[in-house]
């Protein structure tokens, strides 16, 4: 688990069907609601979001009505000029039909995720307390 400061977060209206994060203008994470028809199968796929420059993760998530069929596509890239330049593609928007068991089995494999990650993002919670001016221990 990584706690980040919540001082500074505000609500940004839209919808979090597609949205895009990157560092905005204050050097802060900040996720930005896109709307309007995506190209997601674009190279190059325009982004209004009034971020500066950088790398950037565009974000589309669908769910069943049940919400049992959680789906996520993710396209990884740079923001120049209010266009995504995608370099990574992961996920999918195409339905499954994913039986109880094969849901159980995706739940342990975030579990092994997080866990061979563990490291890696309790780096992060070092790194981002030293940049908020934290301690370890908060």
């Amino acid at each position: 688990m990584v706690r980040l400061p919540a001082d500074g977060v505000r609500p940004v209206p839209g919808s979090d069907r597609v949205t895009v994060t990157g560092i905005d203008h204050d050097g802060l994470v900040s996720v930005v609601p896109v709307t309007g028809d995506v190209p997601l199968d674009a190279d190059q796929i325009p982004v209004p979001a009034g971020l500066p420059d950088g790398p950037a993760c565009l974000l589309v998530h669908e769910e069943s009505a049940g919400l049992s069929d959680l789906r996520q596509l993710r396209l990884e890239g740079d923001l120049v000029s209010g266009r995504l330049s995608v370099r990574r593609r992961s996920g999918t928007l195409t339905a499954t039909h994913h039986s109880p068991l094969a849901q159980i089995r995706d739940l342990a494999a975030l579990g092994h995720a997080a866990t061979a990650n563990r490291t890696r993002i309790e780096s992060w919670k070092t790194r981002l307390g030293q940049q908020a001016g934290i301690s370890r221990d908060s």
